[in-house]
C-alpha cells in the first residue's frame, strides 16, 4: 500500500504546481490536493494519512488551526507548513503544532527529500501505537524555571552568548525546538545548523525569548507527573555526559564538529524517555517496574515491553522536526551492542552514555583503552563530573 500526502492550499495553481513537480513520485506516493478544510475532513473520514502539508493563510481557516484538527483526528500524521508569507507570530506560534516547515516557492528536491525523510521514519518504529505516541507531539515542554533565568541572564549588561548557550543547554527540549527552527526555510541558511550557539546567533535574543515562552505555556508538564518521575535526572544524563565528551575529546584526535555532533547526539538522547515519561505515564512506569524486576537495563526493558527504545523515540523524534539526519544517526549508534573500537568518534559516544548510566566503569575500562582513549582516562572522566 502507498503511502498518503495530503496537501491543502486555498490556490488551484500553487496545488497544480506541486502535481507538475512531484509528478515522478506518482507510482510511489498516493498524493491527495484540497483547496478547501472540509475536503481534508472528508478525506480523514475515509482513510489514513502519513503527511499533511498544509499552507500557512488561508481565508476559511488558516494552516495553524487545520494542522491542530488534523493532530486530533490523526494524531500518527507528520504535519508540514508550507507558506511564503506567514508573519514573525504565526511562525513561532506553528512551532508548537508543525513537525517541519517549506517555504513557497520551494525546489523540486527540497520538497521531495523532506517528504521522502518524513516517510521513512516509519521504519524506525514498526508499532503503529509508539509512533502515534510520538507524532502527536508538538513539542515537549521547556523547564518555566529556563524562561525566568534567560529573562534575568539578557537583562545583564554583562551578558554573553555563552552564558546564554549554557543556560539554553540545559533544557534539551528547548535545544530541539531551537535548532528545528533555525534550520527551517524561513532563515534560509546555507547550512544545517547543530550548533547551540550557532543556533542562538541567527535566531537572536529577542526570537528566542519568544520560542522559549511559547513552548513553555503551550505544554507545561502536569505536576502530577513531576511528583511521580525524575525528570531532572533524564536530561541530566545527557549534561554529565556533555562533561565527559569535553574532558576527554581534549585528550583524543577528534575535530571541533565532530565534537559537537557528539554533544548534540548525547543531550537529546532522553527526548524519548520523557516523551514516555510526559505522554503516557502508566506506559512508562510499566518499563521501569519490569526494568527493576528483571534486572534489566532500561533499554532492555523498553524493548521487551513497547518493542523499540527511547533511543528509537528520540531519533524519530528528531526526524519529524527535520533535525540534521546525521544526528539520527549518531543516536541510533548508542543501541550497538559491542564498543565500536574501530571508530574513536563512536566510541567515545558510546563511553559517554555508558558511564553516566552505569555504576561500575571499571568493567569497560580496558576496552575503551584499546579503543584508543588515554591510559588515564577513567581518572579524567570522574573528575569532569564533579567538576
Amino acid at each position: 500500500m502507498k503511502p498518503v500526502i495530503l496537501f491543502l492550499d486555498d490556490e488551484e495553481r500553487v496545488l497544480k504546481g506541486l502535481q507538475r513537480l512531484l509528478f515522478r513520485k506518482k507510482t510511489e506516493w498516493e498524493m491527495k490536493f484540497c483547496t478547501q478544510p472540509e475536503e481534508v475532513w472528508a478525506l480523514l473520514d475515509l482513510q489514513t494519512v502519513d503527511v499533511a502539508v498544509v499552507d500557512m493563510r488561508m481565508p476559511k481557516m488558516d494552516g495553524i488551526a487545520v494542522l491542530k484538527r488534523i493532530r486530533e483526528l490523526q494524531p500518527q500524521c507528520i504535519r508540514i507548513i508550507l507558506s511564503g508569507q506567514s508573519s514573525e507570530e504565526a511562525k513561532y506560534e506553528s512551532v508548537d503544532v508543525a513537525h517541519q516547515f517549506l517555504a513557497k516557492p520551494c525546489e523540486t528536491d527540497r520538497v521531495i527529500s523532506t517528504l521522502s525523510r518524513a516517510l521513512s521514519l516509519s521504519e524506525l518504529i514498526a508499532d503503529k501505537a509508539l509512533r502515534e505516541l510520538v507524532a502527536s507531539l508538538g513539542s515537549l515542554p521547556s523547564a518555566p524555571r529556563i524562561y525566568q533565568a534567560f529573562e534575568s541572564l539578557v537583562k545583564t549588561d554583562t551578558c554573553t552568548c555563552d552564558e546564554v548557550s549554557l543556560l539554553v543547554s540545559q533544557d534539551p527540549a528547548l535545544c530541539a525546538k531551537l535548532l528545528q527552527v533555525v534550520n527551517t526555510a524561513f532563515f534560509g541558511l546555507p547550512k544545517e545548523v547543530i550548533s547551540i550557539p550557532e543556533a542562538i546567533n541567527y535566531m537572536g535574543y529577542e526570537k528566542l525569548k519568544s520560542l522559549l515562552l511559547v513552548t513553555e505555556l503551550l505544554q507545561q508538564v502536569d505536576p502530577k507527573i513531576l511528583q511521580r518521575f525524575d525528570l531532572d535526572s533524564i536530561w541530566l544524563q545527557g549534561v554529565k555526559a556533555q562533561s565527559i565528551v569535553k574532558a576527554i575529546g581534549s585528550q583524543i584526535d577528534i575535530k571541533s564538529d565532530e565534537l559537537e555532533m557528539i554533544n548534540a547526539a548525547l543531550m537529546f538522547q532522553g527526548i524519548g524517555e520523557l516523551a514516555l515519561a510526559i505522554q503516557a505515564p502508566d506506559v512508562y512506569q510499566r518499563v521501569l517496574d519490569h526494568s527493576k524486576a528483571e534486572h534489566l537495563s532500561l533499554i532492555d526493558a523498553e524493548k521487551e515491553v513497547l518493542g523499540a527504545s527511547h533511543i528509537q523515540l528520540s531519533a524519530f523524534m528528531l526526524g519529524i522536526w527535520g533535525l540534521p539526519v546525521a544526528l539520527q544517526t549518531e543516536l541510533l549508534s548508542l543501541l550497538e551492542v559491542h564498543i565500536p573500537t574501530e571508530d574513536i568518534n563512536a566510541t567515545l559516544l558510546k563511553a559517554c552514555a555508558l558511564l553516566t548510566s552505569s555504576a561500575d566503569w571499571e568493567v569497560v575500562s580496558e576496552e575503551f583503552t584499546e579503543a584508543g582513549f588515554p591510559p588515564d582516562w577513567l581518572p579524567i572522566a570522574e573528575r569532569s563530573l564533579h567538576a
